[in-house]
């Protein structure tokens, strides 16, 4: 389950990439970690679904992200649930621009 919510939080970026264009990949600068809600809006409150509580960190990448594709964004999601052990589940994708 926290796989596939850190992978619905990284379809959101993409999406919010393909709908409202690159640049509002700049936005979460101002908010890490971030959170995209539903409505592919930014929220820079920790957000939870049931146990699992979600995290995104946006950051530029140009070195790796990958090579020569001009500018790109690494965004990094953990889900997190538990208390002792906490458990952790990372994903990671590079979104560039494109068009």
């Amino acid at each position: 389950i926290a796989t596939k919510i850190s992978s619905q939080q990284l379809e959101r970026f993409r999406v919010k990439r393909d709908s409202e264009g690159f640049t509002a990949l700049t936005t979460p600068s101002t908010c890490n970690p971030c959170h995209i809600s539903n409505s592919l809006a930014y929220d820079s409150i920790p957000h939870a679904e049931g146990i699992y509580n979600i995290s995104s960190n946006v950051v530029v990448d140009n070195a790796t992200c990958p090579p020569g594709t001009g500018n790109a964004y690494k965004i990094s999601t953990t889900v997190t649930w538990g208390t002792t052990p906490l458990h952790t589940v990372n994903n990671e994708i590079c979104l560039s621009d494109w068009r």
